[in-house]
């Protein structure tokens, strides 16, 4: 009986002490200078850096198409994005934070494109990310 009644004290005591508490924070004006301009900055910025398994880079643009194709029919869980570094088109997949990530998608895509290889790409959508 001792206990319960101890228990109920110590509830009843947690219950009344969690009343509402307030935080006030004070920053130098430059800090939030800074943090302003630090949070517009990246949110103008539409692109980031990461990781993508290129697949091919070639000087025609058929043969690209072709292997994209390819690509679609055998492996439709992954998006393929080609770019044009004249002269050369670039047909790549994935999109990745690290290094790391890519291998996976190597790994698997290696079957069927056996030259395929990890490339820093800084031009991803953040949206792409897998």
């Amino acid at each position: 009986m001792k206990r319960i009644l101890f228990f109920a004290v110590i509830f009843l005591g947690l219950g009344i002490s969690q009343g509402e508490a307030q935080v006030s924070i004070n920053e130098q004006p430059e800090v939030s200078s800074i943090m302003t301009r630090y949070v517009s900055q990246n949110k103008a910025r539409t692109e980031t850096s990461g990781w993508r398994v290129q697949i091919l880079s070639t000087s025609d643009r058929r043969k690209m198409e072709q292997v994209k194709s390819d690509l679609i029919r055998k492996y439709p869980q992954f998006t393929p994005v080609w770019t044009f570094d004249a002269p050369n088109y670039k047909l790549k997949v994935g999109a990745c934070r690290n290094k790391l990530e890519t291998e996976r998608i190597k790994y698997i895509i290696k079957k069927e494109f056996p030259s395929a290889f990890s490339v820093k790409d800084d031009k991803i959508n953040p949206i792409e990310f897998m």
